[in-house]
């Protein structure tokens, strides 16, 4: 490899860095990616129909609730059964006639919203213990709720047809409360899964965030080689130098713009007990957030370097997509691994997939933020990601030296395994 003159490389950097920080796309993905995974954790939540159905009751929206039973005691009862429970506020009315032309004028009210549903409470339901429950997600009263208050209702019917009165069978029918405490033998169990959930989505950030600058820095070589300036930048600077600047440049971008997130984070930790509490429980010391770092750059400058030459090989976008699909698949392979490792970390196939180096960035980071890892693991395993990086800086050195000056043709793989022989 010719000699690289780091001047010429850090110009080249810094040009690449400042080129893309200064876009409006940079600010917008950075403001708005941790919105959008808030929004994803939250609105499942919020969007539940627990959370509807007591919205709608706030806010004055919720229906009648038509009870279908041809027997008017047992209906009461019901309906007392869920007055009387912890969920309140439903407005249920008992509707005596059960046939088929009052379920269609039922399905018509229901349609038109002039109802918030109706429970269907004939005979033959009740004999087969299934009742079938048609609402609106705000009216809707839920399935444990409803099948208690209609089962302690059908269990009182019968105690009292056997000579117990109500006021004795009250006690025995009443609902049990159960209380979960966290009991702190259990601590560490809680800190696990805290801690097991941490792992996923910082992993998952670094996966996306590699394949998505490698993929930029590929673009970054694919449009400067169509547009000819990169024939121009070599007579300023040799080829291994722009490769290196443009995988340096794009690189920090991807740590700046993961250092602005940890910032947001760390800015509403401050202000907020529960998310300090919430960090707390994942148990990620300064020993997890300082591997992250090494292997996320580690991983980089791997993938990096294999989208540069992919870049340089091929005239555009399309021509690169198969050879990108390649380069994605053991990332892809990675990510399926990320369970059997995290849960088992210590297990012979988290040890021999956190040593192979283009799955050892995502592998090995997950093991030690779980303490999986012993030192001399971890050291082995970023020594072999070094030394898989100089090996692959250096073949794809030579496919960027001749790739980045061949126009027109699609070169195939016999003609690229020729570039690294002669260049």
């Amino acid at each position: 490899m010719n000699r690289v003159v780091l001047r010429n490389v850090a110009i080249i950097a810094n040009r690449e860095y400042l080129q893309r920080v200064r876009t409006i796309s940079f600010i917008i993905s950075t403001l708005i990616t941790p919105a959008i995974v808030v929004a994803a954790l939250a609105l499942p939540a919020l969007l539940s129909t627990p959370t509807l159905a007591r919205y709608a009751s706030e806010r004055g929206a919720r229906k009648p609730l038509m009870l279908v039973c041809d027997d008017s005691a047992l209906a009461e009862a019901v309906r007392d059964n869920l007055k009387n429970d912890a969920a309140r506020g439903y407005q249920v009315e008992i509707e005596p006639t059960v046939s088929a032309a009052q379920r269609a004028v039922l399905d018509r009210q229901l349609a038109a919203s002039a109802i918030g549903g109706y429970v269907w409470l004939d005979q033959p339901a009740r004999n087969a213990g299934r009742v079938a429950q048609h609402a609106t997600p705000a009216s809707a009263i839920p399935d444990r709720v409803l099948g208690a208050a209609i089962s302690r209702a059908i269990v009182a019917r019968h105690l009292a047809e056997r000579g117990i009165p109500p006021a004795e069978s009250e006690p025995w029918l009443r609902p049990i409360q159960v209380t979960t405490v966290a009991a702190r033998a259990s601590a560490a169990e809680f800190a696990q899964l805290g801690g097991t959930a941490a792992v996923f989505v910082m992993v998952f950030a670094m996966f996306m965030s590699m394949m998505t600058y490698g993929v930029m820095v590929m673009r970054s070589v694919l449009d400067e080689k169509s547009s000819r300036v990169t024939e121009v930048l070599l007579c300023a600077a040799s080829a291994e130098e722009l490769m290196a600047g443009k995988i340096v440049g794009v690189g920090a971008v991807g740590i700046t713009q993961v250092g602005i997130w940890i910032a947001m984070i760390v800015t509403v930790a401050l202000w907020s007990s529960t998310l300090r509490a919430a960090a707390a429980t994942t148990g990620l010391g300064p020993a997890a957030c300082a591997a992250f770092v090494i292997f996320y750059v580690l991983g980089y400058l791997l993938y990096s370097a294999l989208y540069a030459a992919v870049g340089a090989a091929f005239n555009s976008v399309d021509e690169a997509q198969q050879w990108n699909f390649l380069l994605v698949l053991p990332l892809v392979a990675a990510s399926m691994l990320i369970s059997p490792v995290v849960f088992e970390p210590q297990s012979a196939l988290a040890l021999i997939g956190s040593l192979i180096p283009l799955w050892s960035p995502v592998l090995m980071y997950a093991r030690v933020a779980m303490h999986g890892a012993p030192l001399w693991q971890v050291a082995l395993s970023v020594l072999l990601l070094l030394v898989t990086i100089a090996l692959a800086m250096e073949l794809c050195a030579r496919i960027y030296r001749v790739g980045i000056l061949m126009y027109g043709k699609k070169p195939t793989a016999r003609e690229i395994a020729r570039w690294v022989r002669y260049a």
